[in-house]
């Protein structure tokens, strides 16, 4: 990605004596915010401090239709708009997983509740990790 360049600063000097005034208090505010924007872009701006998401990993084993075989709930979230499933590690075997597994979920008043996972062998435990999109 490439990187910003530090912009130009603000200055009275640079506009007719009549704005300097005004230049002067809206260049103060200005510069601040476009140095810290510049600041971030350059390799200081992460994912997980800035962007509405949030991990949750959790071991999962899922009968032959996808229901997990134990509950997954998780609480005090915000309103979820979706979740991928980004991670899924067999823990019991060596089998490997043919497709992309898929959560289908449930989210009301603040709690998250995983009802089904497709795309993973029944009775084979997984770790799983889903992004989960605000």
């Amino acid at each position: 990605m490439a990187k910003l360049n530090v912009a130009r600063r603000i200055t009275k000097e640079d506009f007719a004596p009549e704005d300097q005034a005004l230049i002067e208090r809206l260049g103060s505010t200005l510069n601040q915010f476009i140095e810290q924007v510049v600041q971030s872009y350059n390799k200081n701006f992460t994912i997980e401090d800035n962007l509405p998401f949030e991990l949750k990993t959790f071991n999962l084993s899922v009968d032959a239709t996808g229901k997990p075989k134990s509950s997954i709930t998780f609480t005090g979230l915000k309103k979820i708009r979706g979740c991928l499933v980004v991670r899924a590690e067999n823990i019991q075997n060596t089998t490997s997983l043919t497709g992309a597994p898929f959560c289908q979920f449930v989210s009301a008043n603040g709690t998250f509740s995983v009802s089904k996972v497709t795309g993973l062998p029944a009775d084979t435990s997984f770790s799983v990790t889903l992004l989960l999109i605000f």
